[in-house]
């Protein structure tokens, strides 16, 4: 399975195809408002139907999940090597107060002119407080299509010639930028409704 979080870091490649930023458009501040993501421990899968059991420890995670740490400011991927060896990836995130919800997440791979970038994030479930237990997720992309495929699609040496950019996008190295934070927020919209995307489905696990 593909992350999230590892599709967010290939986002800085030259020739990928997400919606990407060299300033945040929205701060914490700004966030003041949106629903909270309740930390803890979190299932994270492109499989709808893919459960990880509470008590199942990290050895035993289902493999066709992805344990995601849920902190306040930022979502942690682990991840075991061949070899058993954990390795992590930290995604700094905002989560925005607008209609529709959009996850602002920001690599921390050194010297990307464009470090952000964008998903549409719907929340599916929540606990008794009001916090976020569920959500479903799609990254934006520059024309509506998944954002990267293989290797040779991620390194540029295939589909050199771009498609059409969804209204309010323009192309730049590394993907596409928004026009305006109200851009933003209608390729969003699109993504709601566009079929065949990459979605990721995150269900919370425990404390």
């Amino acid at each position: 399975m593909r992350g999230l979080l590892v599709l967010i870091a290939l986002l800085g490649l030259a020739g990928c195809n997400g919606v990407v930023s060299s300033e945040p458009w929205f701060t914490p501040e700004e966030a003041r408002g949106a629903p909270v993501l309740k930390p803890g421990v979190w299932n994270l899968s492109d499989q709808a139907d893919c459960v990880a059991e509470p008590t199942a420890a990290l050895e035993q995670w289902p493999a066709c999940g992805e344990v995601l740490l849920v902190r306040e400011t930022d979502l942690v991927s682990l991840s075991a090597s061949d070899d058993g060896a954990w390795t992590w990836t930290r995604t700094p995130f905002v989560l925005s107060a607008t209609d529709p919800r959009v996850l602002q997440l920001k690599t921390e791979a050194d010297e990307l002119p464009t470090p952000y970038a964008y998903a549409v994030l719907q929340p599916t479930a929540s606990d008794e407080q009001g916090r976020v237990t569920g959500f479903t997720t799609v990254l934006l992309t520059c024309d509506g299509a998944a954002p990267v495929g293989t290797v040779k699609e991620i390194s540029g040496e295939a589909n050199k010639e771009a498609p059409p950019l969804l209204p309010g996008l323009t192309r730049v190295d590394g993907g596409c930028v928004a026009e305006s934070r109200e851009a933003l927020l209608e390729v969003a919209r699109m993504h709601l409704k566009l079929p065949g995307l990459n979605t990721h489905y995150a269900t919370f696990v425990r404390d």
